[in-house]
This record gives C-alpha cells, sequence and structure tokens, in this order.
C-alpha cells in the first residue's frame, strides 16, 4: 500500500475507477456542456470534483492517473442531478453519468451506514482515479 492509499483510506473510499480515457478532462468538459445543456448547476458537474484541488497538497501527478475527490455530504445533491440529467444527455456522455452515478451512489450509501455508527464520518470522501 502506498502512502497516498493509506492517506486517502483515512478519509474515504479507496479511489473508484470511472473508466479509462485517451484525454480524461476533454471527455468530461464534454459531459460537462451536456450537463449545461439539461439544465444540471455548474457546481454539480463532474469537473467541479474530478479536477478540483486536493483537501490537501499532493505532489503533482503528472505522470500518474488524476485522483479526483467529493466530500460525501455533497453526494446526495449530485445523485439527484445525475439521475434527473440521464435520459437526457447524448451518448456516449450517458455511459459515463450512468457509470459515476453508480459509483456515486455505492459510496454514498456506504457513507450513510457508516454515520449511523460513527459521528466523525461527516469528514469522508469519495476519491475517482483517471487515467
Amino acid at each position: 500500500m502506498t502512502a497516498l492509499q493509506i492517506v486517502v483510506a483515512g478519509l474515504g473510499s479507496e479511489p473508484d475507477t470511472v473508466g479509462e480515457y485517451t484525454d480524461a478532462r476533454t471527455h468530461f468538459a464534454e459531459l460537462d456542456a451536456e450537463l449545461d445543456r439539461v439544465g444540471v448547476p455548474a457546481e454539480l458537474r463532474p469537473t467541479r470534483f474530478l479536477f478540483a484541488e486536493f483537501p490537501f497538497p499532493l505532489p503533482d501527478s503528472a505522470s500518474g492517473p488524476a485522483l479526483g475527490h467529493l466530500p460525501l455530504f455533497d453526494a446526495a445533491e449530485v445523485i439527484d442531478a445525475y439521475r434527473a440529467a440521464l435520459d437526457h444527455v447524448h451518448p456516449p456522455h450517458a455511459d459515463t453519468l450512468a457509470a459515476l452515478t453508480a459509483a456515486l451512489e455505492y459510496h454514498h450509501e456506504e457513507w450513510d451506514a457508516l454515520r449511523e455508527e460513527h459521528e466523525d464520518a461527516d469528514n469522508q470522501y469519495v476519491f475517482f482515479a483517471l487515467s
């Protein structure tokens, strides 16, 4: 286990992989445009959390995958917006949105169960590795 994996495990999930992309930034920028077209607010679009500043400083990962993150207390609003948009987004972005929504739902359900047992669970994140 790498030091980054240990830190990430302490803050939430192991990094989840949504898919592999030739150019992840371009792919998700196009998905953002599709979500804009169907009315999803900018603050809920995936590039906001997939390519955001990390909650603590990390070395530059130019040679490795991008590591996106989303605080799990924000996930429910994102999930609801993505579910509502899913039938209106054009392929191939609908497949990406479905995979991202499913991953968020899984981690949010686990987090919800954890919150019942641990009061400090509010500071948990879901992480995504993008390669």
